[in-house]
């Protein structure tokens, strides 16, 4: 039996689905928890702009922040279980659009005797 992807679209999240968003879940997800200063330097934003996001992340209970108790400049952020389990659906829903549009590609390169529109 053949699944219509048009029926059931894989379901993006829209929390993560901005790249800064996703590069910052892709940073969280492998580690316990990641130094904002890190995470700031790896993503290549701003301090306020990279400040956003995860505040973005943070309202949709997807990250979770704490301050260092020695020095309470030095701030820790780390996937909440609900983010790690969104950012697992949100790559599953690339993955599934990824493989999507491989086998439309391979049926459509088949030469299956369609007639292609030129421009």
């Amino acid at each position: 039996m053949t699944v219509d992807r048009a029926a059931s679209p894989p379901r993006l999240d829209p929390i993560i689905h901005p790249a800064s968003r996703l590069l910052v879940c892709a940073c969280l997800a492998p580690a316990s928890q990641v130094e904002f200063a890190v995470l700031q330097r790896t993503v290549g934003l701003s301090a306020s702009a990279l400040s956003k996001q995860v505040h973005t992340l943070i309202d949709a209970g997807y990250v979770a922040q704490v301050r260092d108790v020695v020095d309470s400049r030095r701030i820790w952020l780390r996937l909440t279980p609900v983010g790690r389990s969104a950012y697992r659906s949100h790559l599953a829903a690339l993955q599934d659009l990824i493989a999507t549009g491989n086998q439309i590609g391979t049926q459509g390169a088949s030469g299956n005797g369609e007639s292609k529109a030129t421009s």
